[in-house]
C-alpha cells in the first residue's frame, strides 16, 4: 500500500581533498567526504495523510561523497 511519510534529516561529515598539478595550467583534484546522517520519520496511510503507522530512525556512518576533476587555470 502507498504511504505518507514525513520526515526530518540530521548529519555532519568532513571531507578531503587534495591537487596534483600535472601541467603548466592543468591540475587533477579529488576528494572524498565520510559522514553520519540520522533519519527520524512518522508514517501515514497515503489517502490525505491519514491513519498513523507508527515512527521510526534510521542511522548512517560511511561515504557521503566522492568526486574527480580536471582543471584549467585561465590567466
Amino acid at each position: 500500500s502507498e504511504m505518507c511519510i514525513r520526515d526530518s534529516l540530521y548529519g555532519a561529515g568532513l571531507s578531503y581533498g587534495y591537487q596534483w598539478v600535472v601541467g603548466r595550467r592543468w591540475n587533477i583534484e579529488a576528494m572524498l567526504g565520510v559522514g553520519y546522517i540520522r533519519s527520524e520519520y512518522d508514517r501515514y496511510v497515503w489517502k490525505r495523510c491519514g491513519r498513523f503507522l507508527g515512527s521510526g530512525r534510521r542511522n548512517y556512518f560511511g561515504p557521503t561523497r566522492a568526486g574527480v576533476s580536471v582543471g584549467f587555470m585561465i590567466r
